[in-house]
């Protein structure tokens, strides 16, 4: 202490200009209406007491939050307090209640006092690490009893906006329900700070713009147990009114209600969620209606998918993350019952419509790409569109049973003894490859085959399993072949998309389906091909990303 002797007044004392250390009855404070702060400031490194870049503090914002910044960045939150415990720090509930968080209008400001005979203290390390250290009274040795952050899904942002961390995840980060990857390719790096964005506009937001349906309105989905986002608006209302209010205010995106506390609700881009086992709050977000209508899949008991590939469908797409790929919301398993609950689309399956070619092209391509991402076989009813035309693949039971470094497998035989000749040719003729209806050998290339025929038949306008169009042709592949031979492949195009203009271009996604619908495996391009060039019959097509 700096005390002037005159009057005994002290003029300075260090207890209020903290470097590492936050001790007992210490006040680490923020003014609201000024820059004038309290921080704690870490050292260099553990050995060097300059300045380092991490410092830690209150922000004071609608609600406090204690703060670690890397600079003037955020780094680690601790979540709003609720006037009890900070919400991002589950493992506070019963642990200590010697916290004082003050908020006197002006100045908002945390303190403790520990409760028996010991001595506790916090510091902020070099690496921006928090760390609560105890000491029992005649005990040599300090004990670490908790750190901040302890995991990255305790790093600010790590998920990005709309994104979510969950430590028992892999990867530890997905997207709110109703939103996916602002970056796929980003994404499949590991690397999320790019966050999410919503898959469908919000009905507030079209009735804004163009009128939009009536008796469509938007809902909420509830997140169970998480640490609620930064920047939140805290409102002395009841939970209806919270809920209501949020829903008829367009720009509220999100809210949350703790009983005691109060409401809180969101306007700016969620970010930094975290998943809990237990603690934190209920977290209810604003998404379209079509996020909530959801759509089951039953499988009958003579389906022919048993426990096994049920379980892999549940495993596979539940942890696959790709707009060309629906997403699996849940399932249930009773007995032999067996569902899958699944993201509602709005434009139902693709072999129910018709259009246009450029968006049969763009419904191809998006195909090309779901299929990229995940091998699996094909048919038009398991290509769902959105209300945006946007394809996704569903059904995942064959998918990835066979490991990834597998380039075939023997799975059950078609034979006389099981089938006759005819439904051999049925399935043959169909989506299956050639080499799995009659060998049961599966390869990489069974769902290029099937890709090839999905190909033709958007390029034809025709069903190739209710193909009646030639009888010599047997399939729609079948007469595709022939009127190549015939130099007359225009005659396969669908007129009602037979336009001079696009005319070079369908020819050409006529020469891929003829590659990828070769009756010998080893002749087909693969989905992994990048820029490889592919010959057969004379056709010479280069495909890019295996489209």
């Amino acid at each position: 202490m700096l005390r002037d002797d005159s009057n005994g007044n002290i003029i300075w004392e260090s207890f209020e200009h903290p470097s590492v250390s936050f001790l007992q009855k210490m006040k680490i404070s923020s003014q609201k209406f000024t820059d004038e702060r309290t921080l704690l400031t870490s050292w260099k490194s553990s050995s060097d007491p300059s300045t380092g870049s991490f410092t830690c503090g209150l922000n004071p914002l609608n609600i406090p939050e204690l703060y670690a910044w890397n600079g003037s960045h955020p780094h680690w939150r601790s979540g709003p307090y609720n006037r009890q415990i900070f919400f991002g720090l589950p493992d506070m509930v019963g642990y200590c209640k010697c916290l004082d968080v003050v908020d006197d209008k002006e100045t908002v400001y945390i303190s403790y006092t520990s409760t028996n005979e010991s001595v506790l203290y916090h510091f902020l390390n070099s690496d921006g690490i928090i760390v609560q250290r105890y000491l029992d009274i005649g005990m040599e040795n300090w004990e670490d009893t908790l750190t901040f952050p302890q995991s990255k899904c305790e790093i600010y942002g790590n998920c990005g906006p709309f994104g979510i961390c969950n430590t028992q995840d892999s990867p530890i980060c997905t997207c709110l329900q109703g939103f996916h990857p602002k970056d796929m390719e980003e994404w499949s790096r590991g690397t999320w700070t790019s966050g999410c964005v919503r898959r469908r506009q919000l009905q507030c937001e079209r009735n804004n713009s163009d009128g939009g349906e009536k008796g469509k309105e938007d809902g909420f989905l509830k997140l169970k147990t998480v640490k609620v986002p930064a920047f939140a608006e805290w409102l002395s209302i009841s939970e209806d009114i919270c809920k209501s209010q949020c829903l008829n205010n367009c720009s509220c995106i999100a809210y949350s209600y703790y009983s005691g506390f109060g409401c809180m609700q969101w306007s700016a881009d969620l970010i930094d969620i975290q998943e809990f086992s237990y603690g934190g709050a209920d977290l209810y977000i604003r998404v379209a209606y079509t996020e909530i209508d959801i759509a089951v899949k039953r499988l009958s008991k003579s389906s022919g998918q048993g426990m096994e590939e049920f379980m892999n469908e549940v495993v596979v797409i539940s942890q696959l993350q790709h707009h060309n790929l629906v997403r699996l919301l849940g399932y249930c398993v009773e007995e032999e019952e067996k569902m899958l609950i699944y993201e509602y689309m709005l434009s139902k399956s693709l072999d129910v419509f018709l259009f246009d070619w450029r968006k049969r092209a763009n419904i191809v391509e998006g195909i090309g790409r779901g299929l990229l991402y995940l091998h699996r076989d094909l048919k038009t009813n398991n290509v769902l569109l959105d209300e945006d035309l946007n394809p996704k693949i569903s059904d995942f039971g064959m998918a990835k049973i066979f490991g990834s470094n597998q380039d075939q497998a023997n799975t059950k035989r078609l034979n006389k003894n099981d089938f006759t000749i005819g439904v051999v040719m049925k399935q043959c003729n169909g989506y299956m490859a050639p080499e799995y209806a009659m060998q049961g050998r599966f390869s990489e290339k069974f769902d290029v085959f099937s890709f090839g025929v999905l190909l033709l038949e958007i390029v034809s306008g025709q069903k190739n399993t209710s193909f009646n169009h030639d009888e010599e042709s047997l399939s729609l592949q079948g007469l595709a072949w022939k009127l190549w031979n015939e130099d007359k492949i225009v005659l396969l195009i669908d007129p009602m998309i037979s336009d001079s203009c696009f005319q070079v271009e369908i020819l050409r996604y006529i020469h891929v389906g003829l590659l990828c619908v070769q009756d010998f495996a080893k002749d087909r391009p693969t989905i992994f091909t990048s820029q490889r060039r592919c010959s057969a019959n004379n056709i010479t097509v280069t495909t890019i990303d295996g489209r």
